[in-house]
């Protein structure tokens, strides 16, 4: 009796043992998928965060190459217009009007303009032809 006893004890204890590493294999694929989730997140929102930057300081970068345009009829005005550039990432709008602040009208001469945003700066030197 004593050795059938200690056959169905070794029973049990096998399928204890088996049940506790399946719940150990579950908790570790659930804490891996919860992590590659988890990066996937945060991949994507630092590539949105990237793409927006970038595609403001290529709006910035245009619009200086358009003021220093040496063409009359396609050079950008500093009057106050605006001006509309597509891009795969969406429409931005440019305009400067040539004052400062206060609203007073510049005078001729070397400018920097600073572009800011939710988490970046960019300055930019122009030339005002007047």
């Amino acid at each position: 009796m004593i050795g059938i006893e200690t056959k169905g004890s070794q029973r049990g204890i096998a399928l204890v043992l088996v049940l506790w590493v399946l719940l150990l294999l579950t908790i570790i694929t659930g804490s891996f998928a919860l992590m590659a989730r988890m990066d996937r997140l945060e991949a994507h929102s630092l590539l949105s965060g990237t793409q927006a930057r970038l595609s403001a300081e290529a709006a910035i970068n245009l619009a200086v190459l358009a003021l220093r345009d040496p063409e009359e009829e396609t050079r950008m005005r500093g009057d106050g217009r605006v001006y509309q550039q597509d891009y795969y990432s969406g429409r931005h709008q440019v305009f400067w009007s040539g004052s400062d602040n206060d609203g007073r009208r510049l005078a001729a001469g070397t400018y920097y303009l600073k572009l800011d945003g939710s988490g970046f700066s960019s300055l930019r030197k122009v030339v005002l032809i007047r």
